[in-house]
């Protein structure tokens, strides 16, 4: 047999297509799965889900205890900041909390209200508690953290003046215990005054403060005391001397002990705090301004402490009397040290008074008779 055309048998291949398309198109058995078995498969599912949910949560707070912990064997420090949340930001805390908590419980409730099926509640509540968690994370990462460790780095590298408000405060209380500190006004001597106002301020300072009290009554070093109790009871013990020393020099020791109390902590943080000190440095000075604790003339010492540590804050607290009235009498002399019988005595003295005018009054000798002239011709006090 031939062929016109032989090249045409080889499209006897196409023949192959029905049959591809007989095994593509017939008719396959579908499997459907039981519903209680599908139920359970679903449960298997989400319980495995839950599950691991739980293990991560677990891995997750374990390596955080062992860092805690490895963080605190390790005493890290802190540069002197404010790190407690502001009001502020404590109510952006608030607000974010009640923002998500009521979304959470209104979509949940709107869900119980389309009366699901119980294990598509229980599906759709563990996505939003999830979403909700995430969502809470990211607000308060944007809103809360991120202006927060902005506050830090800002009061570490230029610190503000209000954030020396939460800071631990290392002051002196130095007390003028001079005589002139007796007098009293309203019942109540200066000194007691002092005392007043600086255990009330003793009682306001932040928690890890350390306070010195020192007087004038001697040259005895100045040290900080073991804790605020112990500092209330010196200030509450101290009396008035006889002997006093001048203010400026009691004044200088004080500024000697804050420069060496800051350099033995900027030591021993120098390593993790930058070398920043973790005090705000404070002097308090408590005294009537009377003339007589202060030494005359110019004090080079005093100015040059001043110029030296800007560092240190010093505060004068004026507890004397906007007016005060007093009168003494001063460089008293005798006419003789020993008399005779029935001899006369003359005294000569002077009178010292502060705050009294010019006043005349008539004096009378308490035997009934004239005063008598001093020598120099003025009536004697």
């Amino acid at each position: 047999m031939s062929l016109i055309n032989p090249v045409i048998l080889y499209g006897a291949v196409l023949a192959i297509v029905p049959i591809v398309l007989h095994l593509l198109l017939r008719s396959k058995p579908k499997k459907l799965v039981f519903p209680a078995l599908r139920l359970i498969d679903a449960r298997r599912r989400q319980n495995v889900r839950r599950l691991r949910l739980k293990h991560l949560w677990l891995l997750v707070l374990r390596i955080a205890l062992l860092l805690l912990l490895v963080l605190a064997l390790a005493r890290p420090s802190l540069p002197a900041a404010n790190y407690s949340l502001t009001p502020r930001e404590w109510g952006t805390v608030a607000a974010i909390a009640a923002v998500v908590g009521g979304a959470y419980f209104a979509m949940l409730r709107n869900w119980k209200r389309q009366g699901l099926p119980r294990h598509t509640l229980v599906y759709r509540r563990a996505f939003l508690r999830g979403g909700a968690g995430l969502a809470a994370a990211v607000l308060l990462a944007l809103f809360v953290a991120w202006p927060y460790q902005r506050r830090i780095a800002a009061e570490i590298s230029s610190p503000l003046p209000q954030v020396a408000e939460q800071l631990p405060v290392a002051a002196v209380f130095l007390f003028d215990t001079s005589l002139s500190m007796e007098y009293q006004h309203e019942s109540k001597t200066r000194l007691e005054v002092a005392q007043t106002i600086a255990v009330e301020h003793l009682n306001r300072l932040p928690s890890r403060s350390r306070i010195a009290v020192a007087d004038t009554s001697s040259g005895n070093p100045i040290l900080f005391q073991a804790d605020l109790a112990s500092a209330q009871s010196r200030i509450e013990g101290l009396r008035t001397s006889a002997v006093s020393q001048p203010l400026d020099d009691r004044l200088l020791a004080a500024f000697d002990l804050q420069q060496q109390d800051r350099s033995r902590t900027l030591q021993s943080q120098r390593a993790e705090a930058g070398g920043r000190d973790a005090y705000v440095r404070e002097i308090y000075v408590f005294t009537d301004l009377a003339c007589t604790g202060w030494r005359t003339g110019d004090s080079p010492a005093l100015k040059e402490a001043l110029d030296r540590n800007k560092w240190v804050s010093l505060y004068l607290i004026d507890v004397g009397v906007p007016s005060p009235v007093n009168i003494g009498l001063r460089r008293l002399r005798l006419s003789d040290e020993s008399l005779p019988r029935g001899g006369k005595l003359y005294v000569e003295t002077h009178v010292t008074a502060i705050g009294v005018g010019d006043k005349s009054g008539g004096r009378e000798d308490p035997s009934g008779g004239a005063l008598p002239a001093s020598r120099s011709g003025k009536p004697a006090a």
